[in-house]
């Protein structure tokens, strides 16, 4: 039993050691046949993003997001029986297992969006049937200009081949989304004009839509003097980005408007994404506030 088992030890290690001999010579086409398929390895290498929060503020803080890479090489036992030395220049080229190099870099990402990645050349120590690790991050930051819709960064990981290892790459994707920022810009004609009791004097209104994202301006009047009315030609707009229109307000005085009063109109234009969320509430940081005035002069000086 003894003997057998022997024998059979002796076949394999002489089979293998006549492999290496027939790959290391490389002298013939069947010999680089043999190389390239019979003995190549193919490694596992995976990647994954740790915990980020993918809503990221143009032109703010940029976002960190950790990154972990993994590395495995399947080695049949079978090799086991072999020298390690051996086994190692047969599988890997030399006589102690090196590390293999694994580059990372972004494929895919807006133009918005600045990136850099904290190491991209790291290096793994092999084991043999179990996966290895290594961290790393990338550092993502959007531009001023940055529209507020989800978008998508690619990030690969290409491992480089390491003796009779083959490459291998893996790809992730990352979901970014730049926070929408409710920026208007407003402009009267005037900002005062004149009239007397009983009257009726037009403000127009320039409204260009500065957010990062399509619009919707809701214009409400806060206050009006009393007994005084007032009318928009429009209070409901939707803008695109940069998207620009002017509206009509007609202010009616009132009899009691008596010569050197001055009346305000208080009214407020809210910005919100379009179509606003369903829980959207205005707030001040989306919401804009203007003041027109009228006077009755003592001496009337129209504009």
């Amino acid at each position: 039993m003894r003997v057998r088992k022997s024998v059979s030890m002796t076949v394999i290690m002489l089979f293998l050691m006549s492999l290496f001999v027939a790959i290391s010579c490389n002298a013939s086409a069947k010999n680089h046949f043999v190389e390239k398929h019979l003995l190549e390895f193919n490694p596992i290498l995976q990647m994954e993003a740790g915990h980020y929060d993918g809503h990221i503020t143009p032109a703010g803080k940029p976002v960190n997001i950790p990154i972990k890479v993994k590395y495995m090489v399947s080695v049949p036992s079978i090799f086991n029986i072999l020298p390690v030395f051996l086994k190692n220049i047969l599988i890997y080229g030399s006589a102690s297992i090196p590390p293999v190099r694994i580059h990372l870099s972004v494929v895919e990402i807006p133009d918005w969006l600045d990136f850099t990645i904290s190491c991209p050349d790291i290096y793994i120590d092999i084991k043999e049937n179990e996966f290895s690790c290594a961290n790393t991050s990338i550092s993502i930051a959007a531009r001023g200009d940055a529209p507020a819709y989800p978008s998508t960064v690619v990030i690969r990981a290409e491992s480089q081949p390491v003796g009779r290892i083959s490459n291998q790459s893996v790809e992730i994707y990352l979901t970014i989304h730049p926070v929408y920022l409710p920026l208007l810009n407003i402009e009267a004609d005037h900002t005062l004009k004149y009239a007397t009791a009983n009257d009726k004097v037009r403000f127009l209104i320039n409204i260009t839509n500065r957010a990062n994202k399509e619009s919707v301006i809701q214009i409400g009047i806060d206050e009006l003097p009393r007994d005084w009315s007032a009318s928009l030609s429009n209070s409901t707009i939707v803008l695109p980005m940069d998207g620009c229109t002017t509206i009509s307000l007609d202010v009616y005085t009132s009899a009691d408007f008596r010569k050197g009063d001055i009346g305000e109109i208080h009214f407020n234009f809210t910005v919100l994404p379009y179509p606003p969320p369903p829980d959207s509430e205005a707030t001040p940081a989306d919401t804009y506030n203007l003041t027109l005035f009228v006077v009755n002069p003592v001496i009337v000086d129209s504009i």
